[in-house]
């Protein structure tokens, strides 16, 4: 799989350097932004994770048999 990903990246980069006209500082700063979001973006969904993880074990959901005290929907109904 590594290979495959190698040929791909030096596929799309001749194709952005010689057929796009993208020059190769441009071409750094734009490989540069992506990973720098990426690495943003799998910071915040593991953080989410982690967040969903710990929320599910301090929230236990009650049982339906019981009801709270003074239910504002039994004084509606």
């Amino acid at each position: 799989m590594e290979v495959h990903v190698n040929i791909l990246a030096r596929l799309l980069t001749t194709l952005c350097i010689e057929k796009l006209g993208i020059r190769l500082g441009a071409l750094r700063r734009l490989v540069r932004r992506v990973e720098r979001e990426a690495v943003r973006d799998s910071q915040i969904m593991e953080l989410e994770s982690l967040y969903k993880l710990s929320h599910g074990n301090l929230k236990k959901t009650p049982s339906a048999s019981t009801k709270p005290k003074d239910d504002p929907w039994e004084q509606i109904s």
